[in-house]
């Protein structure tokens, strides 16, 4: 048998088997969108002429279930519907309505590039279970698919039922001390009094068999935190742990889906504790500088201060800052770095202290020019913290005629006062093409 659909032209084929005057045929998985197709019955590869009017096949999309696990409470998710058919030239919705009550909202369906549907439903204030439901052009599409078809768009949840379960952002304390009881405080939305019981559990990364689970969570009157009271952590040195909030059997969703760290230690990290921090950037400003360690506060304004120039500090995780080097007028120079906390200054492992930052020379071309393959063009490169007693190169890097790698040097150059080296362009072996610059200070004076 042929399937040919009547729109999107697509064909697809699958065998028959005979019995006396019946033929049946099985559809397989066909990844096409709904509509109608043309039925061809062959034999062999010869087309068996129909007799009467040639009635069309209807391809109807079905939808199985959910691939998404739970929403958290107070966010925006993204939930897979699973299912086959679903087209572009339709407008599908998600109907979603609390299993309590009567209201419910629909919102914009979007067909996915393996024929599933995503829709975002809207932040939940109030934990329980939602009913979802899809229509197409508006018109209701019964939940389900045949028996035989089932196995084409399987889906984790078959069903209609989401759960909306709590929520959480981050935990008050990121680290505390060993060998002692310890509190660990969770923010969070959609956690009940009345629900099921709430614990913390706290696994180490670099050993996950060392697992530690706190006595059931208190939840603290007229806010979203709960208290979590954790057994103390026979462990020396630095240990640091990933922290998840499971209420009943179900891990709770942290709102950024990201893992959150908790880090056991004996050296003190009341603002944090810096382990390791990149060290040096361009006078240009604008290079990355990533500050590790431990301990970092979700609330805590943290910034870098670069000699007496201050960048404001991003919190990536407990365990890692991010600030932004400044421009710095004079390349070359190497200021005292301090991390931050409002006004007092984060601790450091003490191999880093005084903490240093270097900042190095950088160049680029003053003008995008061009070369003649017979040289004696002149480059002109700009940028700081040349070292002005010093000679410099610019090589040349390409292919040769052959295919080889081909490399060219200029004639030494030496820089101005104003940070500006002006340099020939040697004669090139090479045909005509793109080449990568490379600046080198020369190691023989000029």
């Amino acid at each position: 048998m042929r399937l040919i659909h009547r729109a999107t032209r697509n064909q697809i084929e699958s065998p028959c088997s005979v019995s006396k005057s019946r033929l049946t045929c099985q559809l397989p998985c066909w990844r096409t969108e709904a509509g109608s197709a043309d039925v061809q019955i062959l034999q062999g590869s010869d087309l068996i002429p129909r007799g009467g009017i040639a009635a069309p096949l209807l391809l109807e999309e079905y939808w199985a279930g959910i691939n998404t696990d739970y929403v958290g409470s107070g966010m925006e998710t993204k939930i897979i519907i699973a299912g086959y058919g679903f087209s572009k030239r339709f407008r599908y919705r998600c109907i979603v309505s609390f299993h309590e009550g009567p209201i419910e909202f629909d919102v914009d369906a979007v067909v996915e590039s393996d024929d599933s549907l995503s829709c975002m439903v809207l932040p939940q204030t109030e934990t329980g279970s939602l009913i979802v439901s899809l229509s197409k052009d508006g018109d209701r599409i019964l939940f389900g698919c045949p028996i035989s078809a089932c196995v084409c768009a399987s889906a984790k949840n078959p069903s209609q039922t989401l759960r909306v379960v709590p929520s959480w952002t981050h935990s008050k304390t990121t680290w505390s001390k060993g060998r002692e009881v310890f509190e660990i405080e969770v923010v969070g939305k959609g956690f009940r009094a009345d629900g099921s019981e709430i614990t913390c559990e706290l696994q180490r990364i670099e050993d996950d068999s060392i697992r530690v689970v706190s006595l059931s969570a208190k939840l603290v009157p007229g806010q979203h935190v709960v208290k979590c009271s954790m057994p103390p952590v026979q462990l020396s040195d630095v240990s640091i742990f990933t922290l998840s909030i499971v209420v009943g059997d179900l891990p709770v969703i942290r709102e950024d889906l990201l893992p959150w760290y908790f880090a056991i230690s004996d050296s003190p990290a009341h603002r944090g504790y810096v382990l390791e921090f990149t060290s040096s950037g361009t006078a240009a400003g604008g290079s990355p500088v990533t500050i590790t360690g431990f301990g970092f506060d979700f609330t805590g304004n943290y910034s870098c201060k670069f000699g007496g120039a201050v960048s404001k500090a991003a919190f990536v995780s407990s365990l890692e800052l991010l600030c932004t080097s400044p421009v710095w007028s004079r390349a070359g120079e190497t200021v005292p770095l301090a991390i931050l906390q409002g006004d007092a200054q984060v601790e450091m492992a003490s191999g880093l202290s005084p903490a240093r930052f270097t900042f190095v020379s950088h160049w680029s071309l003053q003008k995008v020019l061009s070369c003649s393959t017979a040289g004696g063009n002149t480059i002109a490169v700009v940028g700081a913290g040349f070292d002005l007693a010093a000679s410099y190169e610019l090589i040349f890097v390409g292919v040769d005629r052959a295919g080889r790698q081909l490399q060219q040097v200029s004639s030494p150059s030496h820089p101005s006062a104003t940070d500006l080296i002006k340099f020939a362009c040697p004669s090139w072996l090479g045909y005509e093409q793109q080449v990568k610059l490379e600046l080198l200070k020369s190691a023989r004076q000029s």
